[in-house]
């Protein structure tokens, strides 16, 4: 009689726990998971979907190293970052008090952002929620679980610890605000070939070709010289080279309303860098005539001066954009050929770059 009612509470014990794991897997979203904001796993993620009220979409998927926005153009890393760590780092602040409730749904069905986070590009999201408004204080957003395809009933007010502000303006529903600024991004050791005409200066145009370690030939274009190897000032070389890891553009214009007449006008420099995998990338370079935003208007003869000493229009991502490049940032790169050429054996470094080669 004993053993039969030992068995009789093991096989009970049994179907309690069978039956409680059973009511977990069929109430999976019962508990917690309408608070489940936080995405700990963002090195998983291969797209991030947006979407505002007013039909303004924003998809980014994820290519090997970097992101695509819309298919279309490469993201900033720094935004994509600053995004990724806002997804991990989401934290529950406190529930919407219950007398605020019905409002904050009413605000987040108006005003608010969804957010679809997919592991499978191809599949479905593993993670859907609704980003509105900050409260007053401006330390948290309401924020509102959807739970297999529906709107959990509880919303939220999350935070970054830390962090005061709206937390909106880091989910960018804007299609231009993402967009990457890199004109050129070779490492020293990528670069194969530099092709630098100066279409105003042809005597200053070169041509630079890496051959190996520390090995270079360095052609005048102008006259098709080759300078020969004892004369090259190669820590001036490899300065130069060292420069195109982060060439950024000040602005994406391609909307300027007389970018035709610039890009028909004349040229003032044209520049390929090839690198070694084989890709080219080239920029062409256009005088800015001064304007309202020029800072130096006149020359110290009290002249007025003709072109914005510190701004280029450009045509980079092999022509596929328009925007304006600085004199600061690019500077460095208005190299000429006899910048090259040894004339004292103390110099040991390259001046700062110059407006006019």
């Amino acid at each position: 009689m004993k053993k039969n009612l030992v068995y009789i509470i093991i096989v009970l014990v049994l179907a309690g726990v069978v039956g409680y794991l059973v009511y977990q897997e069929n109430n999976k979203y019962a508990v917690g998971n309408d608070q489940d904001f936080s995405t700990a796993e963002v090195d998983d993620l291969e797209r991030i979907f947006l979407a505002a009220k007013d039909g303004r979409t924003v998809k980014l998927d994820k290519q090997d190293d970097y992101w695509m926005v819309n298919d279309s153009f490469k993201a900033m890393q720094a935004k994509v970052d600053l995004l990724l760590s806002t997804l991990k780092g989401l934290t529950i602040y406190s529930p919407v008090p219950e007398a605020a409730e019905g409002t904050a749904i009413k605000e987040l069905a108006t005003h608010s952002i969804k957010v679809e986070l997919y592991k499978d590009a191809d599949g479905a999201p593993f993670k859907v929620y609704f980003l509105g408004k900050p409260n007053q204080g401006q330390d948290a957003n309401s924020m509102l679980m959807q739970i297999d395809g529906k709107s959990a009933r509880k919303p939220y007010l999350v935070h970054i610890p830390g962090f005061v502000g709206n937390l909106q303006t880091r989910f960018l529903l804007n299609t231009s605000d993402w967009r990457d600024l890199s004109v050129f991004t070779y490492k020293l050791d990528e670069i194969q070939e530099v092709n630098f005409v100066y279409n105003e200066y042809p005597e200053a145009s070169f041509k630079l070709t890496i051959e190996g370690d520390d090995q270079y030939t360095l052609q005048n274009l102008a006259n098709k010289t080759v300078a020969p190897a004892t004369s090259l000032f190669k820590a001036g070389i490899n300065k130069f080279l060292d420069s195109f890891a982060d060439l950024n553009a000040e602005s994406v214009e391609n909307n300027f309303l007389y970018k035709d007449s610039v890009t028909n006008g004349p040229k003032f420099a044209t520049l390929t860098v090839k690198g070694k995998d084989g890709s080219i990338q080239e920029m062409i370079m256009y005088r800015m005539h001064a304007n309202r935003r020029t800072k130096l208007l006149y020359d110290k003869g009290g002249n007025a001066i003709e072109f914005d000493p510190d701004h280029y229009y450009a045509l980079f991502n092999n022509g596929n954009d328009f925007g304006v490049v600085q004199q600061y940032v690019f500077g460095k790169i208005l190299r000429k050929y006899d910048d090259f050429l040894l004339k004292d054996p103390s110099e040991g470094a390259l001046k700062e770059g110059v407006t006019n080669p």
